[in-house]
């Protein structure tokens, strides 16, 4: 990923969620000097606007609505052009869930930056958030944004989850990729929650299970880092009970770190509907921004300076 040579997108509605998604995206913009996308996507009755063609009145006001929208589009792009960032008004007709990741791929985007809107209700337990469909199906990874007391600021230390799987391998190599294009001054954590024996035993069934044959201690994670960056990086490494969608965030809190870094494991629609993974259940509890890392195909054995 890299956010010098490609654009970073970020999704928008206007609301007070998307703002503040927006405010950070052009936070990482500004420091990158990468151009920002900010996307709109026109889908005010979740049906195809040719559906309702015939009836004259209604396609009138849709018309109207949809130049209103243009309108604040534009107006809220030229404000990020104002302080100095390069960035484009894009307005596409479709759920936002499908026009983002899609806006990202043709682009070649690094990131995708998406609000949280801090609520859930029936249709989100089982269809998931616009945030969490995005993770899904993104082609680049996504940085979703919860409301952020205070003003806003780079990140300084980034947290990474470890499960010892391949997701996390990708995880951490986006994290390492962020940190050096961000400058986060203090470094990685690398934070790998230990459940109990039970669990580990259901793990076993899993890629996790079956690939995590290391000794739970913070030697056995460094040993993990080390293999994997080469010995000339820095991190910190901790081990902590509970279970990960618990124990991440509040190792986040006491390690003072900026964001949580998850890889994404493969997993079935049906399985992330029904019972939602680990990252989506980070995802509704973490206090901080998390970037959600898909499979892109992390580099073996790579020293890093």
């Amino acid at each position: 990923m890299s956010v010098q040579s490609h654009p970073i997108v970020v999704g928008t509605d206007f609301s007070e969620a998307a703002q503040t998604a927006l405010d950070y995206a052009a936070l990482l913009a500004a420091r990158s000097q990468a151009e920002l996308q900010v996307v709109y996507a026109w889908n005010p009755t979740g049906l195809p606007l040719d559906a309702i063609s015939d009836d004259h009145l209604l396609s009138s006001l849709l018309d109207q609505a949809r130049e209103r929208v243009r309108e604040k589009l534009n107006d809220l792009t030229e404000g990020i052009r104002s302080r100095g960032i390069q960035a484009t008004a894009v307005f596409e007709q479709g759920p936002a869930s499908r026009i983002l990741p899609a806006v990202a791929e043709r682009g070649q985007a690094s990131l995708i930056v998406v609000g949280r809107h801090g609520h859930a209700s029936l249709a989100h337990v089982f269809l998931g958030s616009v945030s969490e469909r995005v993770v899904r199906t993104a082609p680049c990874p996504v940085l979703v944004v919860p409301k952020i007391q205070g003003e806003l600021r780079l990140p300084r230390r980034l947290l990474v989850g470890v499960d010892f799987s391949d997701a996390s391998r990708e995880a951490l190599y986006g994290a390492m990729r962020i940190a050096r294009q961000l400058g986060c001054e203090d470094g990685l954590v690398l934070v790998h929650a230990y459940q109990d024996e039970r669990e580990m035993w259901l793990a076993s069934w899993s890629e996790i299970g079956l690939k995590a044959k290391i000794a739970p201690d913070d030697g056995a994670l460094r040993r993990w880092a080390t293999q994997e960056l080469g010995k000339g990086i820095r991190v910190e490494c901790a081990v902590v009970d509970g279970y990960a969608e618990r124990a991440l965030p509040r190792a986040m809190a006491q390690k003072e770190c900026d964001w949580i870094v998850l890889g994404i494991q493969g997993r079935t629609a049906l399985a992330s509907h029904l019972i939602g993974s680990t990252t989506q259940r980070i995802l509704k509890l973490s206090s901080r921004p998390v970037l959600a890392v898909p499979p892109q195909g992390a580099p073996m054995q790579e020293g890093v300076d």
